[in-house]
């Protein structure tokens, strides 16, 4: 791996990254040397893509951090350690203070701009993740896009559309963007947020794509020696929960752990 491997990870609070999301979770190295992009779900402390992160980096992992912005490009900036942001185009302010959080757990952390509905974004962020570490290992993806809270009257192609594109076009884009870094005993983790209402039908619909990608990959995955999961989650799970799953998921063989969709919370399989 390009760089340092991370090493003396604690858990806590950290600097200005603000809290950590699971701060109960005491990493035990069993990700120690392994190489990360976690792309999405950094909107709000306890996010998906944040408490990923922050699970990843705590078991030993180097995690790069991908989420949309308004504007830029990558790269944008990058932390090893405890040292502090070097100049670059900033991304989203959720993905700098995750990196930051991850800086201050001892990581090397790599925060890129990437908006999950633009495929050359979502190569980019592969490519650079790759660039900086050396290959990638591990890629979670998050398809935790705030919906709009459109009336079902109001949906029309655009908005369905844009669904999709930030969900089910992303994730494909970022995982078949992936593969070709990753060697065999690599994994990946697709998570996605269920949500009610007429007015979420969209991402409703990108969420189960998202779920049923996660299946339907699994055969020309686990011929290259890659585990592909999905984890569905609720909005309101507990972020200890989600960790452990996603770490469980990561940690995945391409053998018969793969191919496999779990609900949160209960971590069941979701038929």
């Amino acid at each position: 791996m390009k760089g340092r491997t991370p090493a003396g990870l604690r858990s806590g609070a950290v600097r200005k990254g603000g809290d950590d999301p699971i701060p109960g979770h005491v990493g035990a190295g069993r990700l120690r040397g392994r190489r990360a992009l976690v792309a999405g779900g950094f909107d709000r402390v306890e996010g998906p893509g944040r408490v990923l992160a922050a699970a990843l980096a705590k078991e030993g992992a180097a995690v790069a951090v991908a989420g949309a912005a308004n504007g830029g490009a990558v790269p944008a900036q990058r932390t090893r350690g405890r040292r502090g942001p070097t100049a670059g185009t900033r991304p989203e302010p959720g993905v700098l203070a995750a990196a930051d959080l991850l800086g201050g757990l001892g990581a090397h952390t790599l925060p890129l701009h990437c908006e999950p509905g633009d495929e050359t974004d979502c190569r980019k962020a592969v490519a650079h993740t790759a660039l900086e570490f050396g290959g990638i290992d591990l890629l979670v993806v998050c398809a935790d896009v705030p919906p709009a809270a459109w009336r079902m009257t109001d949906l029309g192609a655009r908005e369905l559309e844009r669904g999709l594109r930030d969900s089910v076009f992303g994730a494909f884009w970022l995982v078949q963007a992936a593969s070709l870094y990753m060697l065999e005993g690599s994994a990946v983790v697709l998570a996605a947020t269920r949500r009610g209402g007429a007015e979420h039908v969209g991402y409703a619909a990108g969420a189960a794509g998202v779920m049923s990608m996660a299946r339907s990959l699994a055969v020309p995955m686990r011929e290259r020696g890659i585990a592909i999961n999905g984890l569905l989650l609720d909005g309101a799970d507990d972020p200890r929960r989600t960790a452990e799953a996603g770490l469980e998921l990561a940690t995945a063989t391409s053998g018969q752990d793969t191919g496999e969709v779990w609900s949160l919370p209960g971590r069941r399989r979701a038929d």
